[in-house]
């Protein structure tokens, strides 16, 4: 998969590129993973899902829970979208 060249508003040309790590854990790891996630969002990480990736960030409501970067859409998705 190529990273895509953008086009900036300013006339730029920007190369998204970056590197994708398998999350891997093991035994001992999995329940403070799940202790994590069962305590929810915090200040300094959120829980994404898929839909929340995709909308970069924005809920329902259209206010922002976190800020998703494009970049991070790409690589879930393995595909390249401006919206």
């Amino acid at each position: 998969m190529l990273p895509p060249l953008i086009n900036l508003d300013n006339g730029d040309k920007e190369l998204f590129y970056y590197e994708i790590y398998d999350l891997v854990i093991n035994n001992e790891q999995m329940p403070v993973l799940e202790t994590l996630r069962d305590n929810g969002d915090k200040e300094n990480y959120v829980w994404d899902d898929e839909c929340l990736i995709n909308k970069l960030g924005l809920n329902e409501r259209k206010k922002y829970v976190c800020r998703i970067n494009s970049h991070t859409k790409w690589g879930h998705n393995l595909k390249w979208s401006k919206s």
